[in-house]
């Protein structure tokens, strides 16, 4: 997939599913999916607000030596904000035609259990309802520090 065929996209079909460990919670309003576009000389970037779907709780696998891990599961889609934002990425893209692209997922955390050390977590990107979820984290591990 190159940057001109994000120009397609249908902005309410784009979906990020974001798993957390069960005791943790996700901050949807503060959940952002940014799209970072690179064309000669001109650089755009939009950080859009997501919305909650659902929550459904699940398992991922925890690998090869270690338990699964069972975690709750938020489908998210663009905001109306977020779907403006993307429109306008979308022309950006046809006015400039950009050689690279990059999408980053800002996940903050609600709740963290007092006693967590360290947590692992997922999340995913679908840009249209014919495809299917790509991995944009992928088991991730976040250590926690008291102070």
């Amino acid at each position: 997939m190159g940057p001109r065929s994000l120009a397609q996209l249908d902005p309410a079909q784009v979906l990020v599913r974001i798993s957390l460990p069960v005791g943790f919670e996700l901050n949807v309003p503060a959940t952002r999916l940014e799209l970072q576009l690179k064309a000669s000389g001109t650089n755009k970037t939009a950080a859009m607000g997501l919305t909650a779907v659902t929550v459904s709780r699940s398992a991922h696998p925890g690998g090869l030596f270690s338990p699964d891990v069972p975690v709750l599961t938020h489908p998210l889609r663009l905001t109306p904000e977020g779907c403006r934002q993307l429109r306008e990425l979308q022309r950006f893209i046809l006015a400039t035609d950009p050689k690279q692209f990059e999408f980053v997922v800002h996940v903050p955390f609600a709740i963290v259990p007092a006693s967590a050390r360290e947590a692992t977590f997922w999340a995913d990107l679908k840009l249209s309802q014919t495809e299917p979820f790509k991995p944009l984290i992928d088991g991730a591990k976040i250590r926690f520090t008291t102070e």
